[in-house]
This record gives C-alpha cells, sequence and structure tokens, in this order.
C-alpha cells in the first residue's frame, strides 16, 4: 500500500548529497527557469532561456514586448504586433535580474524579495523589488526567481564489496614491499651425506647470494 508518510527530509547542493537507504543522490547542473513577476499589478509567468556564453558565465534572459508591459491589464493582450520592442530581462543568478527598457539601457535592477540588500549609494539606475518603465507607465514588480536543476541517483549494492578488496589488498600490498630472504636445506635421496641448500631473496639479490656463498663454504 502506498504511504504519504515523510521518510527523510534534507537539502543537497555542490559536493553536499543525499544518502538514504543505500541510495545516493547528487545535484546536477541548474538553471533559471522562470521568473513571477507583476506587471501593473497583474501576476505573470516570465519562462528564462540561457543566453549564449561570452564571457565565461552563464546568463538566462526574457523579452517582453512592449504592448504587454504598457497594457493596463496584460492579461488580456491576446496579440503582439510589434515584436521589435519591447523590455529585456537577464539574470545571472537567483538574487536579482536586469531590466532593460525599450532604448536597450539599462533601466533598473529588480531585487529578489528573498536577498534583502539597500541601493547603493549613487546607483544611477532604480533597485528593488518594484521598479517604473515607460514615462511611468509600466510597474514590474518581483515576485520570486525559480530555479531548475537536475538529479543524479545512483545506487551500487557492490561498492561495500569493492571497500573489502580493497581492504584486503592492502595488506597484502604492504607485506609485498617488504624485504625478506628464504632458504631452504634438504638432504639428497641417493646420498644421505649430501646437502642440497637454495634461497630466494626478493631485494638485494647480489648481497643474499655472496651470504648463501659465506654460509655454505663455511
Amino acid at each position: 500500500a502506498k504511504s504519504k508518510e515523510r521518510l527523510f527530509n534534507d537539502e543537497i547542493y555542490v559536493n553536499k548529497p543525499l544518502r538514504y537507504g543505500g541510495a545516493t543522490i547528487y545535484q546536477a547542473d541548474w538553471a533559471i527557469d522562470r521568473l513571477q513577476l507583476y506587471i501593473n499589478g497583474f501576476p505573470v509567468v516570465v519562462p528564462m532561456k540561457q543566453l549564449p556564453d561570452e564571457d565565461g558565465g552563464r546568463s538566462w534572459g526574457a523579452f517582453l514586448p512592449k504592448e504587454l508591459v504598457t497594457a493596463k491589464d496584460p492579461s488580456k493582450v491576446k496579440k503582439i504586433s510589434d515584436r521589435e520592442s519591447g523590455v529585456v530581462l537577464v539574470c545571472e543568478n537567483m538574487r536579482n535580474v536586469q531590466v532593460f527598457g525599450t532604448d536597450k539601457a539599462l533601466a533598473g535592477i529588480l531585487r529578489s524579495p528573498g536577498f534583502e540588500k539597500e541601493k547603493m549609494e549613487g546607483m544611477p539606475v532604480q533597485f528593488g523589488e518594484e521598479i517604473t518603465l515607460e514615462n511611468g507607465q509600466t510597474q514590474l514588480r518581483l515576485d520570486r526567481i525559480m530555479g531548475s536543476t537536475g538529479l543524479i541517483v545512483k545506487a551500487d549494492p557492490g561498492v561495500p564489496l569493492v571497500y573489502l578488496g580493497f581492504a584486503l589488498l592492502m595488506p597484502a600490498t604492504l607485506l609485498s614491499v617488504l624485504p625478506f630472504g628464504q632458504v631452504w636445506a634438504a638432504i639428497g635421496t641417493e646420498d644421505k651425506n649430501q646437502i642440497l641448500i637454495s634461497g630466494k631473496a626478493n631485494r638485494n639479490v647480489p648481497a643474499f647470494e655472496d651470504e648463501m656463498k659465506t654460509m655454505v663454504v663455511s
């Protein structure tokens, strides 16, 4: 039977995966999915699209036609006749959105409500959760920046066996590098007065041979 009971709750991010029930869940690449805005007081969801990577950083953008942003009720705009003129939104992080007016100049920066920061003194553009555009015809208010991320789930029941194999291999490897010498002696089967001597060493073989010769001669 299906249960709605919450079994585990945790936050994951880069270099902090979630481990539960033998499975490991990693965060994959993240992106900015959409913006939740208010245009002249009406809620609008704006999908974001990743822009070409030119300076090594990532950014996402969206275009709002002028007919949409200047309408008193954007929900009643069913058709856009001018697709060239409008407002451009550029977002590089989860904190703020750059707003470029129809004149292609930076008109202001929308601040995410969850990111508390006051406007810097001397900043030449508008900054805050709400800004005005088009000579006061348009009010833009940022409600939320919505991100998206992928998940990688890894479950390998053979991992403990691999670790066990390494645990057994390490002592054997250490023992293999320790110097040792072995000497065997056996009595001849045909001549009981004959002694056969043999030896083996893994380090400094010439010195071991000299020691064997000295031992036999003596």
